[in-house]
């Protein structure tokens, strides 16, 4: 995973892209893999539905199908 900003020299923007990106790796939502890109994009307002797709396609192919 890339370096993030230190918290003292934190954004606004890049404290709360972390607190959600976090949240949403807490709960299953999205996937570790490549969660410095998917804060920084979220931060920068960046963020296409192509990178949510890509996100949730990679649980997808992980979670085990219902019985």
């Amino acid at each position: 995973m890339e370096q993030q900003q230190p918290l003292e020299n934190a954004s606004p923007n890049i404290l709360l892209a972390q607190q959600i990106a976090r949240q949403l790796l807490e709960h299953g939502l999205i996937a570790a893999d490549n969660l410095a890109f998917f804060v920084r994009r979220l931060a920068e307002g960046q963020l296409r539905e192509a990178d949510w797709r890509a996100a949730l396609s990679s649980l997808s192919q992980k979670a085990m199908p219902l019985p």
